[in-house]
C-alpha cells in the first residue's frame, strides 16, 4: 500500500472527524497526512529528565543543538533537522520568530518556558541526519511540572520510533515501566537506552547480570520492547558502549523510512480511532447515564453494556409474569391441598386399634344390669371397678388419638400452608394450642344403653367414638383451613403489589438494557467502519516490527561492535577534575580520637568516684559518676542514612568505612536495616546477627501488600481448634493468591508490593522454619540477605561488628531502606532513628535530585528539624563526579536546596560528593584496589590514559567527602564528645567543690560548728517542704495547648495536601476508558487516596509526637531549675546536676482512616463518567471537592484518637519525670546534708579529707583550698 492509497483513507477519516464535531482528533490526522506527504519520519526521545536525552541528540546533531543540564530544562517539544542552523521558535499564541543556535542560553530559557512557548523547530547541518528525518526532544515525563508530560505525550503520535532514554541507576522505576506500556500499547516502536553506564562497576556487578535484571524486569511488566541499548556519552570506549550500534540501527532503517512511516501513521490512526470513538460515546453519554440511572434505580449497580445479559432478563420477565399467575391461583390450591391432606390424615387416622377395642368391651362390660364385683360392699366395689374401666379406655383411646391423629394434624396445619409459602408464626402458634378434649365422661355419654346387650357392641362402639373424635377434628380443620386460606389471600395480595412492582422495574430495566445495547452497537459498527479503512494496512505490523528488531540487533545484549563517533567531549574529560569549592578542600589535619577521649574521661571519673565512694555525704555523687563513666565507655553515635532507592547510601557508606562493606547495585537492594557497629568481646569481627521477621510480622506485611492489591486474606495465623497447622494454611493461601498475580494487572504504584509478594513466594520454602529467629551468619551470607530479595523480605534487622575507622571511633551506622519503603513498620523506626541519631545523613542522586520519595520524607524531617538542639543534618548529592563543569555542579545544588526549603528543611548544609571516588582512592590508598576496580578509577581520577598512578589522599579531597566528613565530625561527634567530656570534668569540678566546703565546715570553732547544724537541719526541713508547694499546673496546660496547636495546623496541611495527593491517585494513567472494570479502578485510585492521607497523618503525628517531646522536656526543665533555685537557696554550696533530657517511645498511631469505607464515597465516585468528561471538563473537580467533604470527618476521628494519645503519653511521661526530678534533688540535697553534718560533728578523717582534695582538685585542674 502506497502513499497514495493511504492518503484518501487519511482525508475520509479527518472529515468523518470534522463532521462529527471532533476538531481536536481531526487536528491530528490532518498533522499526519502533512506528515505523510512531506515523507517526514520522525525519532522521538522521551523518559526520565536528566537521563540523557538532550546529550544524546547533540551527539547524533555533532553539534550542540540543545541546552541539557542534570535538571529539567525542557519544557515543550524541540524538533531538530537537517539545514541551515538556526530556530524557529513558535509562541501558544500562534506568533514565531527566528534566532540562532549560538545563542544557546537565550534557547535554554524558552525551551524550559512551558507557558508561553509551544514548540521550537531547529534546523542544523548533519551527517547524521539525511533528508526528511526529524529528532525530537520531549520534556522529562517524571518533571513535577504535570504540563511537561502533557507535552510529552500529545506530539507521540508523530513519531515513528520512540527512544526511550534512562539513566542506568534509574531503570527499575515505575514511571518508566508505565510510559514504555502506554507507548506500546498504542502500537509505537519503542528501543529502549540505557544510558549513563559509565557509572557501571563491574567489580560490584556483573555487567551481564545487570543487562539481564533489565531485560526481565519490563519482561514482568508484559512490556516486549523492539530493542534495548546500553550506552555512555562520557566513555566512548566502554567495552560494553553500544551507542555505535545505536547509530548503525537507526542508519539501517533509513533505507527503509516510507515503509516505517506508512505503518507508524496507520497505527497513529488506529489509535486516534480509539480516542476518537471515545469521543464520540462520550456525545451519547447523557443518554447512557439516563439509562445507567434506570439501571442504577432499579437494583443496578452502574454496570456496563458488557456485564448485562439481556437475553436473561427477558427470561426474568416471563418467568415473573408466570409467577404471578400461580400466586393468584395459589389460595385455591392450598384450600384444595388442605382439604384433601387433612381428610385423607382424619379417615386414615387408627384410633381404636384391637387393644383399644377389648378395653372399650370391659368398659360395655360393667355398664351391663348384671355386673357385680364381691359380696360385701358390692355396690360401691362395682362402681369403682366401672370408673376404673372407663379410665383405662380413656387413657388408651386419649393416647392412640395423640399419637396417630392430632400430631399429624397440627403439623400438617402448620407445614402444608408453609409449604405454600404461607408462614406466619401467630397462625402457627394457635395451631398448637388447639387442645380438643375428650373426657371420660364423654366416652360414657357414647354408650348406647339398649345395644349394651349384644357381644358385637363393643366394636360398633369402638367405631362410634372414634367417628365422634374424627367429627370433632373435622370441625377444627374446617375452621383453619378458611385461616390458612385467608392467609394466603392477604399474602398473596401483599405479594402480588410488590410482584407488579418488581415487574415494572424488570421491564424498566430491560427496555434501559436494551437502549444501552443498541448505543453499544452503534459505536461499535462506527469504529469497525473506521477501523476497516485500515484493513489493507495492518497486515504491515508484523513486517515493520521486524525491522525494528533486526535493526536493534536482538533484544538480548549483545557487546559493542565497537563502532563508535568521537563527536562531542571526549571521554576522559571529567568535570570533577576542574574543582568546586566544596571538592577541593586540603586534606584534614585534624586527629581524630573520638573514642580515646571518651575513654579518659570514663577513667578520671572512675578514679574521682573510687575516692569519695567512702566520705560521709559523696555517696550520691560517686555512684553519679560511675553510671556517667560507664555510659562514657559504651557509648556509641549513632550516624542514620536515608535517601529514596538507588540513591547511593550503601555506595556512600562504603565510602565513610573506606571498605566495600554493603552491597551495592543500581537496583534497590536495602529492604532491611543494617547496623554497622564496633566489634565487642561478644562480637568479633565480622561477626553478623540477622533478626527475621516473626509469622505475625512477615503475615502484617503481607496482609498489607495484598491489600493494595485489591486482595483480601481470609486465614489467620491462629486457630484454637488446629494451632498447629494455622500456619501452614495461611501461608499455603498466600502462596496460591501470589501465584496468581499477573504483573500487567498491577497498577504502577502497587508495583513494589508486588515485588515483595513475588520475593514471598520466592523465598517462603527455604526460610519458613527460621521465621523469629535470630541468625548468626558471615558477611558473605550477610550480603545475601541484604541483596537478595527473595532473603531480605523476611529480614527485621541486620547488624554486622565490623572493625574499620569509622567504627574504632564508635560510630554506628545505620543504613535504612529507601524512603520509598513499603514496610508500614519503617515509617516508624525512621521516626526514631531522625529523632535519637547523632547524626542524619540525607543522600540523593546527582542528576536525578529530587524525587517523590525523597520529597514525602523530607516534608515530615523538616517539621522536626527545629526541635534538635544542635543541627544534626547533612545533605548529600551523590555521584557529582558527573558534573561537566563548575557551574552544572552549581545549578544541580541550588536546585537540591531550592527544594529542600520548599520541604520546610531551612539552611540546609549541601555536600556534593562522590562516594565511587572515594571508596576506590581509600582502597588504593590501602593497596586494596581490585584490579577490576582499576580502570573505574583512573577514569574517575582522570588518569585512565596516564601512566602517572593519582595520589589517593588528594583523590579522597577531590570526591568531596573529605569536606563534608570535616564538618560531619566537627557539627556533631566531634561537639557531642566535647560535650560529654565537659560533662564529666564539671561533675569532677562538683565533687571537689563540696570536699572543700566539706574541709572549711570542719575546720570552723565549734560555736560556729553548732549553729552551721541547726542551720542546716532547718534549711533540709524547708528544702522538702518547700519542693511540695511548686506548683506546675501551668507547665501541663502548656503542653496541652502545644498538642491542640500543633494538630490543628496538622489539619490544615493534610488538606493542603490533599488536592495533589487527589490529582496523583486519580490520574489520567490509571482512569483510562479502556479500564476493563472502571468502578474496580475507581475504587482503587479512592483506596490509594486513603492510603496516602492515612500515611501523611501517621508521619504527622510522629513528627508531632517529637514536638509534643521537646515541650515535656522544656516544662519538666524548668520545673527542675525552680526545685534546684530553691535547694541552692537554703543550702547554697549544694551543686545539683544539671537536668538531663528524657526521650520517649514515639507512640503507636493507626495506620489506617477508620471510617472510608467504599459505600461512603460511592456517590462522588459515581461523579465519573468518562475520562474526557472527567479530565477536561469539571467532575474531577467536582469529585475532588465531593471526597474531601467526606474525609473531613474521618480525618477529625483520627486526629482526635492521636489527641487522647498523645495526651496520655506525653502527660504522663511528664508528671513520671517530674516526681523522679524531684526525687533526685531532694535526694542530693540530702546527701550534701549528710556530709556537713558529719564534717561539721568532726565525724570525719581530717587527714585523708585533705589528701582527696588535693588529688581532686588536681584530676579537675583547679586550686586546692589548701593551697588557696
Amino acid at each position: 500500500m502506497d502513499f497514495e492509497q493511504l492518503k484518501p483513507k487519511l482525508n475520509e477519516l479527518e472529515t468523518k472527524f470534522a463532521q462529527a464535531g471532533d476538531s481536536q482528533n481531526a487536528r491530528k490526522i490532518n498533522q499526519l497526512i502533512n506528515k505523510l506527504e512531506k515523507g517526514t519520519f520522525i525519532i522521538a526521545f522521551c523518559g526520565h529528565f536528566s537521563a540523557g536525552k538532550s546529550s544524546m541528540i547533540n551527539r547524533f546533531m555533532g553539534h550542540q543543538v540543545l541546552p541539557s543540564s542534570p535538571i529539567p530544562t525542557s519544557a515543550n517539544v524541540v524538533t531538530i533537522e537537517r539545514g541551515l542552523s538556526g530556530a524557529m521558535v513558535t509562541r501558544r499564541d500562534g506568533t514565531s520568530f527566528s534566532m540562532a543556535l549560538s545563542e544557546l542560553n537565550k534557547l535554554r530559557e524558552y525551551a524550559a518556558d512551558g507557558q508561553a512557548i509551544e514548540t521550537i523547530q531547529i534546523q542544523h547541518e548533519s551527517d547524521f541526519l539525511p533528508e526528511r528525518v526529524q529528532l525530537m526532544d520531549t520534556p522529562g515525563i517524571d518533571s513535577t511540572d504535570d504540563a511537561h508530560k502533557v507535552a510529552a505525550e500529545s506530539a507521540l503520535h508523530l513519531a515513528d520510533l520512540v527512544l526511550y532514554v534512562m539513566d542506568y541507576n534509574h531503570v527499575q522505576s515505575e514511571v518508566n515501566f508505565g510510559f514504555t506500556k502506554t507507548l506500546k500499547d498504542r502500537g509505537k516502536a519503542v528501543w529502549l537506552v540505557v544510558n549513563q553506564i559509565d557509572k557501571h562497576n563491574e567489580f560490584e556487578l556483573p555487567f551481564a547480570s545487570y543487562a539481564k535484571s533489565v531485560k526481565e524486569s519490563y519482561a514482568a511488566w508484559g512490556i516486549e520492547p523492539d530493542g534495548i541499548f546500553f550506552t555512555s556519552l562520557r566513555e566512548t570506549e566502554h567495552p560494553h558502549n553500544r551507542f555505535g550500534a545505536l547509530q548503525e540501527a537507526l542508519h539501517s532503517l533509513f533505507p527503509e523510512k516510507d515503509l516505517l512511516l506508512r505503518s507508524s501513521i496507520m497505527q497513529s490512526a488506529l489509535h486516534l480511532i480509539e480516542e476518537h470513538v471515545q469521543a464520540q460515546s462520550e456525545q451519547l453519554e447523557p443518554t447512557r447515564q439516563e439509562y445507567l440511572q434506570v439501571l442504577a434505580e432499579t437494583g443496578g449497580d452502574g454496570e456496563s453494556p458488557g456485564e448485562l445479559d439481556v437475553e436473561a432478563l427477558r427470561e426474568q420477565v416471563i418467568r415473573l409474569e408466570k409467577t404471578m399467575g400461580e400466586k393468584q391461583a395459589l389460595p385455591e390450591r392450598l384450600r384444595e391441598d388442605m382439604e384433601r391432606q387433612l381428610q385423607s390424615l382424619i379417615e386414615n387416622a387408627t384410633l381404636t386399634p384391637f387393644q383399644t377395642t377389648e378395653l372399650c368391651g370391659k368398659y360395655l362390660e360393667s355398664r351391663g344390669p348384671r355386673f357385680r364385683v364381691g359380696l360385701f360392699f358390692a355396690g360401691s366395689k362395682t362402681d369403682r371397678e366401672r370408673e376404673r374401666r372407663l379410665q383405662d379406655l380413656h387413657n388408651d383411646f386419649t393416647g392412640k388419638v395423640a399419637a396417630n391423629l392430632d400430631w399429624h394434624f397440627k403439623d400438617l396445619l402448620v407445614t402444608l400452608p408453609e409449604s405454600y409459602g404461607v408462614k406466619n408464626e401467630v397462625y402457627a402458634k394457635s395451631v398448637y394450642d388447639i387442645t380438643i378434649e375428650i373426657t371420660p365422661e364423654m366416652l360414657g355419654a357414647w354408650v348406647k344403653e339398649g345395644a349394651l346387650a349384644s357381644t358385637e357392641y363393643m366394636y360398633q362402639y369402638a367405631k362410634d367414638i372414634s367417628a365422634e373424635v374424627k367429627a370433632m377434628y373435622r370441625r377444627i380443620a374446617a375452621e383453619f383451613v378458611e385461616k390458612a386460606v385467608k392467609m394466603a389471600q392477604s399474602f398473596g395480595s401483599m405479594e402480588a403489589e410488590g410482584d407488579a412492582i418488581k415487574l415494572s422495574t424488570l421491564k424498566k430495566r430491560l427496555q434501559a438494557a436494551v437502549g444501552l445495547e443498541h448505543l453499544e452497537r452503534k459505536i461499535a459498527s462506527y469504529k469497525s467502519e473506521l477501523m476497516d479503512l485500515f484493513k489493507e494496512e495492518q497486515h504491515l505490523s508484523e513486517q515493520v516490527s521486524f525491522l525494528y528488531r533486526r535493526g536493534s540487533g536482538d533484544l538480548h545484549f549483545m557487546q559493542s561492535t565497537g563502532v563508535e563517533t568521537n563527536r562531542g567531549r571526549s571521554g576522559d574529560t571529567l568535570g570533577m577534575a576542574d574543582g568546586y569549592p566544596p571538592l577541593t578542600v586540603t586534606e584534614s589535619a585534624r586527629p581524630v580520637h573520638f573514642k580515646a577521649s571518651l575513654i579518659d574521661a570514663a577513667g578520671k571519673l572512675r578514679q574521682a568516684a573510687e575516692r569519695i565512694r567512702d566520705i560521709p555525704g559523696m555517696q550520691v555523687m560517686s555512684s553519679h559518676m560511675l553510671a556517667r563513666a560507664e555510659r562514657l565507655e559504651q557509648n556509641l553515635f549513632t550516624v542514620a542514612l536515608f535517601g529514596a532507592f538507588s540513591a547511593g547510601k550503601s555506595s556512600f557508606a562504603n565510602a565513610m568505612m573506606g571498605e566495600l562493606v554493603l552491597p551495592v547495585s543500581p537496583n534497590p537492594t536495602t529492604a532491611t536495616i543494617n547496623k554497622i557497629l564496633p566489634p565487642t568481646s561478644d562480637w568479633p569481627h565480622g561477626s553478623v546477627r540477622v533478626k527475621l521477621k516473626t509469622n505475625a510480622d512477615i503475615a502484617a506485611d503481607i496482609r498489607g501488600s495484598l491489600a493494595v492489591l485489591g486482595h483480601h486474606m481470609e486465614g489467620s495465623l491462629t486457630d484454637a481448634e488446629d494451632p498447629e497447622n494455622a500456619r501452614d494454611r495461611f501461608f499455603a493461601e498466600v502462596l496460591q493468591l501470589t501465584a496468581g498475580l499477573e504483573p500487567v494487572e498491577v497498577p504502577p504504584n502497587a508495583k513494589p508490593h508486588f515485588s515483595f509478594l513475588k520475593a514471598v513466594e520466592i523465598g517462603y520454602a527455604a526460610i519458613q522454619d527460621q521465621l523469629g529467629m535470630e541468625l548468626h551468619v558471615d558477611v558473605d551470607t550477610f550480603r545475601e540477605y541484604v541483596a537478595r530479595e527473595e532473603k531480605a523480605c523476611f529480614v527485621e534487622w541486620i547488624e554486622l561488628y565490623y572493625d574499620c575507622p569509622l567504627t574504632r571511633e564508635g560510630i554506628v551506622l545505620i543504613d535504612t531502606p529507601g524512603a520509598d519503603s513499603i514496610n508500614a513498620r519503617h515509617t516508624k523506626v525512621a521516626f526514631e532513628y531522625i529523632k535519637n541519631a547523632d547524626a542524619v545523613l540525607f543522600v540523593t542522586y546527582y542528576n536525578h535530585a529530587f524525587s517523590n520519595a525523597d520529597r514525602e520524607f523530607l516534608i515530615q524531617l523538616g517539621r522536626v528539624k527545629d526541635t534538635f538542639e544542635m543541627d544534626k543534618m547533612f545533605f548529600l548529592v551523590n555521584a557529582a563526579d558527573l558534573a561537566a563543569d563548575v557551574e552544572e555542579l552549581a545549578d544541580v545544588v541550588s536546585h537540591v536546596r531550592k527544594n529542600l526549603v520548599s520541604c520546610g528543611v531551612s539552611k540546609p548544609r549541601i555536600y556534593p560528593v562522590s562516594s565511587q571516588m572515594a571508596l576506590l582512592a581509600r582502597l588504593a590508598e590501602k593497596g586494596a584496589l581490585p584490579a577490576s576496580a582499576e580502570r573505574v578509577y583512573r577514569k574517575l581520577t582522570g588518569t585512565w590514559k596516564q601512566n602517572l598512578a593519582p595520589s589517593p589522599a588528594e583523590i579522597v579531597n577531590r570526591s568531596g567527602i573529605r569536606k563534608f566528613e570535616d564538618d560531619f565530625l566537627s557539627f556533631t561527634i566531634e561537639e557531642l564528645t566535647e560535650v560529654a567530656v565537659q560533662a564529666a570534668e564539671a561533675e569532677i569540678r562538683r565533687a571537689s567543690a563540696s570536699l572543700g566546703e566539706l574541709i572549711e565546715n570542719a575546720r570552723a570553732d565549734d560555736s560556729v560548728r553548732r549553729q552551721k547544724i541547726k542551720d542546716l537541719q532547718d534549711s533540709l526541713k524547708r528544702v522538702r517542704l518547700e519542693a511540695e508547694s511548686v506548683e506546675y499546673d501551668s507547665e501541663i496546660r502548656a503542653i496541652e495547648k502545644e498538642i491542640d496547636e500543633l494538630l490543628y495546623y496538622v489539619r490544615q496541611r493534610v488538606f493542603l495536601r490533599y488536592y495533589d495527593a487527589f490529582n496523583e491517585s486519580f490520574s489520567s494513567s490509571v482512569l483510562r476508558d479502556d479500564a476493563k472494570n472502571i468502578k474496580r479502578v475507581l475504587a482503587g485510585c479512592l483506596e490509594e487516596l486513603v492510603r496516602f492521607l492515612a500515611f501523611d497523618l501517621g508521619q504527622e503525628m510522629r513528627a508531632t509526637s517529637v514536638r509534643v517531646e521537646k515541650q515535656v522536656n522544656q516544662g519538666a526543665s524548668r520545673i527542675y531549675d525552680k526545685w534546684a533555685a530553691l535547694v541552692q537557696t537554703h543550702l547554697h554550696g549544694c551543686q545539683c546536676e544539671p537536668y538531663q533530657k528524657r526521650s520517649f517511645p514515639i507512640p503507636e498511631f493507626a495506620a489506617e482512616l477508620a471510617g472510608t469505607s467504599s459505600d461512603r464515597f460511592s456517590g462522588a465516585l459515581a461523579i465519573y463518567k468518562n475520562a474526557r468528561d472527567f479530565f477536561e471538563r469539571d467532575a474531577k473537580s467536582t469529585m475532588r471537592e465531593e471526597i474531601e467533604k467526606l474525609l473531613q470527618e474521618p480525618v477529625a476521628a483520627y486526629l482526635e484518637e492521636g489527641s487522647r494519645i498523645l495526651r496520655d503519653q506525653y502527660l504522663a511521661a511528664f508528671h513520671t519525670v517530674v516526681a523522679e526530678t524531684k526525687q533526685q534533688l531532694i535526694d542530693e540535697a540530702t546527701e550534701y546534708a549528710k556530709g556537713l553534718l558529719a564534717a561539721l560533728s568532726q565525724n570525719v578523717d581530717m587527714e585523708a579529707l585533705l589528701q582527696t582534695e588535693r588529688w581532686i582538685s588536681q584530676l579537675a585542674g583547679k586550686t586546692s583550698v589548701q593551697s588557696a
